[in-house]
């Protein structure tokens, strides 16, 4: 058995283990419940769903997800982050 993995003890390495598995979980719901949170802002639709009314403002989904991320990032302090989803939208859209 090893007694060290790399420059930590097998111990401190099985911690680390663990303490990983948990982020992962953590990321993993995160992201389905963010994904839960989109859908209820903007349902998947058929394609021959109705559409608003003419003069009405419509979003396009990209818009509305990206508002919703960049929103939800703002109020997180993460400037890098928005600067990421900025550069995302508008290469996609533009």
């Amino acid at each position: 058995m090893w007694e060290q993995v790399g420059q930590v003890s097998r111990e401190r390495f099985e911690q680390l283990v663990a303490q990983a598995g948990e982020l992962v979980e953590q990321v993993t719901r995160s992201q389905l419940e963010l994904g839960d949170m989109a859908l209820e802002i903007e349902p998947i639709q058929a394609p021959d769903d109705a559409r608003p009314a003419s003069g009405v403002e419509v979003f396009t989904l990209v818009s509305v997800i990206a508002m919703f991320a960049y929103k939800s990032l703002q109020k997180s302090g993460r400037g890098i982050s928005l600067v990421w989803v900025g550069c995302c939208v508008s290469s996609r859209c533009g």
